[in-house]
């Protein structure tokens, strides 16, 4: 099996500071390849602190020079847009930006066809005015992302668009992404790379309008934002009133490593609400012969659009006993609701993008 590498060009954005765990969206990426991939594909996280274009000039041939990358991946910009003091005082004009941009993409193709550009983290909380002067805003961001976008699309090269993507929930500082803030770049970003990866999925999923009536279907990766469509989920509680929670795997590019009900599956083409999530409870955690109860039918926005079947079933199941489908589960526990509820509080962004409407489901 041959092996291709994979350089990743940027600033603090790429390698993620200040996270809780290893969730930036280059990590991610790279779980991502390890389980769906037919080749091997080596990442190289090159992002540096602080890096603007021009910084990234400076290194760019001397880096790819040593690793020989069968695709490049540009997340430059944010630090290009900040000034000191007064917006004449720029750390990069926009026209230098956008030369730089095109010199980056030049100099990238001389060792590869397949290049990604990676748009700009606009919806930020920023800073005004910090202790050494840098001052960073939504309005230049946002000029500076516009600019980026129009180059990548005049020298015909990918682009992942984050505009209007994520939000100041997504991030840590006003700057720098959050663990959800990496999930949603993830999703994006993978989205776009695959075709250049050879990555496709060949599953068609139902598309609903919005009183979840059937308007057709679509690959499911080639679903949008605008798109709705139709998943299942099973909640289970014990005797003592305990939930049972799944952990998805990192690898996977909707929700990784995020916690979720003990199943839930997105509804194919031809499939029934119930039919989906038995078939998925079986594929899932090997749990057959039961009679689920159906409750609410809730409406999801945001990150991903959709209708959910909620399912319920009270039994006293031993996790240990369960078959998992690693590659639909990674762990699952029994959790006091009450705990459950205080965690979600706490730490939204370490569960499914749903979980909120979950709980407010089962907690009446």
């Amino acid at each position: 099996m041959s092996q291709e590498n994979i350089c990743i060009f940027g600033d603090s954005i790429t390698w993620g500071p200040r996270l809780t765990f290893r969730v930036a969206w280059a990590n991610l990426l790279r779980n991502h390849l390890e389980k769906s991939a037919t080749e091997l594909f080596r990442v190289y996280d090159l992002g540096v602190d602080m890096d603007t274009t021009r910084n990234v000039l400076a290194r760019i041939e001397i880096e790819s020079t040593a690793r020989k990358p069968a695709i490049i991946i540009f997340n430059i910009g944010v630090n290009d847009s900040l000034y000191r003091v007064e917006p004449k005082n720029a750390e990069t004009t926009l026209e230098e930006f956008a030369k730089n941009i095109e010199g980056l993409i030049k100099k990238a193709q001389e060792y590869t066809t397949r290049i990604l550009v990676k748009g700009s983290d606009q919806w930020t909380t920023p800073l005004i005015q910090s202790t050494t002067g840098k001052i960073y805003t939504k309005e230049r961001t946002r000029v500076y992302d516009r600019k980026l976008k129009e180059v990548a699309v005049e020298m015909n090269v990918a682009f992942a668009d984050v505009n209007d993507k994520l939000n100041d929930e997504d991030f840590d500082d006003g700057l720098h992404p959050n663990a959800n803030g990496h999930l949603k770049m993830f999703s994006i970003i993978s989205k776009e790379l695959d075709p250049l990866l050879g990555i496709k999925s060949e599953q068609y999923v139902t598309l609903v309008n919005e009183d979840d009536q059937v308007i057709g279907k679509k690959l499911i990766d080639e679903v949008t934002g605008s798109d709705i469509v139709r998943v299942s989920a099973l909640w289970i509680e014990n005797s003592r009133g305990e939930v049972l929670l799944a952990k998805r795997p990192v690898d996977k590019r909707r929700d990784p490593n995020r916690w979720g009900p003990a199943v839930a599956s997105i509804i194919g083409e031809h499939e029934s609400y119930l039919a989906a999530i038995k078939e998925a409870s079986e594929r899932e955690i090997g749990l057959t012969g039961v009679t689920l109860e159906t409750r609410d039918r809730v409406r999801v926005r945001g990150e991903n659009n959709f209708y959910c079947q909620l399912f319920y079933l009270q039994a006293d199941l031993a996790v240990e006993k369960l078959k998992l489908n690693a590659k639909e589960v990674q762990i699952m526990e029994w959790k006091n609701k009450e705990e459950v509820q205080k965690m979600y509080q706490e730490n939204p962004q370490f569960f499914v993008q749903s979980f909120g409407d979950y709980l407010a489901v089962f907690s009446r």
